[in-house]
């Protein structure tokens, strides 16, 4: 006996309707310390997942992160500035399959660039007993 081109199809149908679109979940895990991030010459810089990835993390792709101030608030394009220096800042990192899910990771952003001076170029009188410890260079 022979069987309908249609029933085949629909069989078809049913079985891809019910297949997972991601047949093996990953294992998104997420550093448990407070991960530091130093800001750049600029005083910023743009948070990356992979420092936030954990020990046994096999997501390695269909990630996204979003950056949350202590207060809630999202940081845009993921850009942490002067403005957080100090602060523990939240990062949601979600994977596409919604299998998956998504984890919080903690970091904390520091600011480890000495500043830099900039005098005019001008002449400056300083006297033999002046405090000159705010120049930062060793006396003579």
């Amino acid at each position: 006996m022979r069987q309908s081109p249609i029933a085949g199809a629909a069989a078809l149908l049913l079985f891809l309707a019910w297949t997972p679109l991601f047949a093996q979940p990953c294992n998104l895990q997420v550093r448990t310390d407070t991960v530091v991030f130093n800001l750049d010459a600029n005083c910023q810089r743009v948070i990356a997942i992979l420092p936030l990835l954990g020990p046994g993390n096999t997501c390695t792709d269909s990630l996204s992160l979003e950056i949350f101030t202590q207060g809630g608030v999202l940081i845009p394009s993921n850009t942490a500035t002067g403005a957080h220096i100090g602060q523990v800042l939240t990062a949601s990192i979600t994977h596409a399959n919604p299998l998956v899910g998504n984890k919080l990771a903690k970091f904390r952003v520091v600011d480890n660039i000495d500043p830099v001076i900039v005098v005019p170029c001008v002449d400056v009188t300083i006297s033999c007993n002046a405090d000159t410890s705010f120049l930062n260079h060793p006396q003579p």
